[in-house]
């Protein structure tokens, strides 16, 4: 994910309400896959 990894270089640490928007952005954009993706791996962190 570009986004956070630009984030993350900048020091912004991402929270539930980052992933949170982005995933509900990818879900409405029927970017299923990416937004699984990205639920597992914020349940990881």
């Amino acid at each position: 994910m570009t986004l956070l990894s630009k984030m993350e270089d900048n020091g912004c640490v991402s929270d539930a309400v980052t992933y949170e928007t982005i995933i509900r952005a990818l879900f409405e954009n029927d970017e299923n896959d990416k937004a699984q993706k990205l639920l597992r791996e914020m349940i990881v962190r």
